[in-house]
């Protein structure tokens, strides 16, 4: 995720161009995946697939998702198609890439896909995809952010402005989560080392009984069992400009420093979290780390 980078903490002086970060995991290292590609080429199970494959033969032990493949189809709606129609989890997903649903501004989107661009992924290509996380998840632990926006017949954004006028937008916390997020509820051979991390606001104090929580994204929903929360609504970092001007980007020049939130935001901090877990652990299996911050998350 790019947003791993943002979500690092800063330090020192951004007048003299001095940024000195500290991440989660401190002096790990990355592997970067591109799902996207110019013209959107590699929005593909299949390239997803290599990815993860890369990533493995490279000895990533913890892999950060912030991204989805569909907008609002709750994973019951698959889940009823698949039991009514004894049908596969990729054939549900390729019956649900040809349906579009009416969105909030009144266009049509495809369910699964890319918006209003329908795609022809084949079950192939779904059945490739989840044969790689379930390799993955040998060596590695999937976490995957879940769904910022909740609408359509998943549920209700609510926004509210705070005392500057800034627009402040959280979901409604009785909804479900996405399909996308929902993949393990569906495919119960990948629940053995993913994590779905959603969003919370936490405030005030326990100690004196005025601390608590909000929800600020989708919630676990029927991922429950499987899930974390972080609070990753107003996270300071540094970002870099996109695109930069001139050409090439400057890694001082275009650095700049911000804040920003969401489950984007959240991930990389559990997936930081993992790849301790890792260092300290190495002998526990992807399963074992999963369960350990499952039991220990507070």
């Amino acid at each position: 995720s790019v947003f791993g980078f943002a979500a690092a903490e800063f330090h020192n002086d951004s007048t003299n161009h001095d940024w000195s970060l500290m991440g989660v995991a401190y002096n790990a290292d990355l592997h970067l995946a591109d799902y996207w590609g110019s013209g959107e080429q590699h929005w593909n199970p299949s390239r997803w697939a290599e990815n993860l494959d890369h990533a493995k033969a490279s000895g990533a032990v913890v892999q950060n998702n912030s991204w989805g493949f569909d907008m609002d189809l709750n994973p019951d709606v698959v889940k009823n198609y698949m039991d009514d129609n004894n049908k596969t989890l990729a054939e549900a997903l390729v019956h649900y890439q040809g349906i579009k649903t009416e969105g909030l501004t009144g266009e049509d989107w495809y369910d699964i896909g890319i918006g209003s661009a329908e795609v022809d992924w084949t079950t192939d290509d779904w059945n490739t995809f989840f044969d790689s996380i379930n390799s993955f998840q040998e060596t590695g632990v999937y976490v995957n952010a879940g769904s910022n926006d909740n609408f359509g017949n998943m549920g209700i954004v609510n926004c509210t402005q705070d005392i500057d006028g800034n627009k402040q937008c959280h979901s409604n916390p009785t909804i479900t989560i996405d399909t996308s997020g929902g993949l393990p509820y569906l495919l119960p051979s990948l629940r053995d080392a993913w994590i779905q991390v959603v969003n919370v606001l936490s405030y005030g104090f326990a100690d004196d009984n005025t601390g608590g929580q909000q929800m600020w994204s989708a919630p676990c929903g029927q991922m429950g069992e499987w899930c974390v929360s972080g609070d990753a609504v107003h996270v300071p970092g540094v970002r870099q400009t996109l695109p930069c001007s001139p050409e090439p980007c400057d890694p001082v020049i275009d650095l700049y420093f911000s804040e920003g939130g969401g489950t984007s935001y959240a991930a990389p901090m559990v997936s930081g979290a993992v790849a301790i877990m890792a260092e300290a652990f190495p002998s526990l299996s992807p399963s074992d780390w999963t369960q350990r911050l499952f039991a220990t998350a507070n």
